[in-house]
Order: structure tokens, then C-alpha cells, then sequence
């Protein structure tokens, strides 16, 4: 479940709630953790990328080469380049 980022309006608090993305505007509906009012607005998110070489992942191994050489055979249009 991701976490989502809302701000209250009269206070400005800001804080994190774990919500399924079904329920990810229910926080919404309900007043202020800090100051109780309501007026609670979901903020926009934002998209975490990172290089999965750099947190400690290794390479592809060759079955996952495997695989994507044959996307590359039956979908010739199809970029996915992993290093």
C-alpha cells in the first residue's frame, strides 16, 4: 500500500497516511490529525525513480536477457533497454 501526502488547510500541517488506492481520499473526509478542523486536501503525487544498480540490485541475469531479446523479436517497436 502506498503512502499518500495531504495538507490541512487552516493549519498547514502536513502529513503522510497509508492508503489503499481505493480508500486514498478518505483522509479527505475527515478533520485534521493536529488541529481537528477539517478542510483536509489529498497533494499531488509524486513519482519515486531510482537506479536499482545503485540501491544494491545486480544486473539482469540472462534469463531476463532471454525474455527480452524475444520481446525484441515479436515486437520490434518495442524499446526496453536495461543496461
Amino acid at each position: 500500500m502506498p503512502f499518500y501526502d495531504y495538507t490541512c488547510g487552516p493549519c498547514g500541517t502536513v502529513f503522510e497516511s497509508l492508503q489503499t488506492i481505493a480508500t486514498r481520499n478518505e483522509p479527505t473526509f475527515h478533520p485534521c490529525p493536529e488541529c481537528g478542523k477539517e478542510g483536509v486536501t489529498k497533494n499531488p503525487s509524486v513519482l519515486a525513480v531510482c537506479d536499482s544498480v545503485r540501491i544494491g540490485r545486480s544486473r539482469p541475469d540472462n534469463g531476463f536477457k532471454e525474455v527480452q531479446s524475444r520481446i525484441a523479436q515479436h515486437h520490434p517497436h518495442h524499446t526496453m533497454n536495461m543496461r
